[in-house]
Parts: structure tokens; C-alpha cells; sequence
């Protein structure tokens, strides 16, 4: 969210119209591009809003996904524009690799994958307690073939995603 508000702040700075699609799995909100303090403001707070609904208990008769948005971004942006696609990559595939290849053909793309440190790196050897909501258990991170495991599936993930988004250039 911070990423976006600041990329938004600098590109009406630039003279630039700012524009974008917002969306978790649950929901999806468009703001169509506009030159104006008004648009960035509305962006913040969609970002803002996305946010403190992650983690809620609500099943939607929708879904929205990583492909839904680039799909979406293929129909409505126009050639030239610059286009910043922030988020965790947890659903990027093929048909998401596709529409970006389509959509980088024509416009300037950059996306910036954000994660949390948790994913990245297991917290210190101990037991800990976690839960999803629902459901509570107690994991053990003394296990060093666990740790280097849950670090190098990170690390596969992030150098597979790199290479696929590399290949758009």
C-alpha cells in the first residue's frame, strides 16, 4: 500500500494521470486514470481500505485474481502508459506471464514483488503456537532440515519468478 501511494504521489508530481486496479481475493475496486490530488487520495484509500479487510472470515460469491487484473489492465490502459504491478506473485503463472508479455509490447512495465519477512525466513528455532483462525497447533523450528528447506522454496520461488518476468524484457 505504501508502495503504491508513493508511486502515485511521484507520478502526479511528473504531470502524469494516475490510474489503477485494486484488488485482493475478495474484492476489486477501479479508479480510472485522472490527473488530479483526488485520484491519488482515492487510491490511498482503497489501499487502505484492501488492507485492513486482509484477514477477514468473508467468503465472497467472487473471486478476483492476479490474471483477472492484468487481463483487465490488457483492455483498459493505453499504449505508452506505465504500468507498476506491486504485490506478493503467489498466483502468477502462465496466463499472467501471457498478459504481461502482451501488455509490455506496448507499455512500460515494473513490478515490484512484496512479501512478508515470515516467508522469507522462519523466525528463531523455538516452538511456537499458530493458528488460522479456527484451527490452533504448535509448530517445531529446532529442525534444521525444515528451516533450510522452507528457505530454499522461497528462494526457488523468488529466482522462478525473476526468470519469468526477466523474459518479458
Amino acid at each position: 500500500a505504501r508502495a503504491g501511494a508513493l508511486l502515485a504521489w511521484a507520478a502526479l508530481a511528473r504531470g502524469d494521470r494516475i490510474g489503477s486496479i485494486v484488488f485482493s481475493d475478495q474484492q476489486q475496486k477501479d479508479i480510472r486514470p485522472r490527473r488530479s490530488h483526488h485520484s491519488v487520495l482515492m487510491l490511498t484509500e482503497t489501499l487502505l481500505r484492501f488492507n485492513h479487510a486482509l484477514g477477514t472470515d468473508y467468503h465472497p460469491e467472487q473471486t478476483f485474481s492476479l490474471c483477472d487484473a492484468l487481463e483487465q489492465a490488457r483492455r483498459t490502459l493505453k499504449p505508452g502508459s506505465e504500468l507498476f504491478v506491486i504485490g506478493d506473485f503467489q498466483q502468477f503463472d502462465e496466463a499472467c506471464q501471457r498478459h504481461l508479455f502482451q501488455l509490455s509490447r506496448h507499455n512500460d512495465i515494473v513490478c515490484i514483488c512484496v512479501y512478508d519477512r515470515l516467508e522469507k525466513e522462519l523466525p528463531p528455532p523455538g516452538y511456537y503456537n499458530i493458528s488460522d483462525g479456527r484451527n490452533r497447533t504448535k509448530i517445531d523450528l529446532f529442525d534444521r532440515e525444515l528451516r533450510s528447506t522452507y528457505q530454499a522454496a522461497f528462494t526457488h520461488r523468488m529466482e522462478q519468478l525473476q526468470t519469468n518476468l526477466d523474459q518479458l524484457k
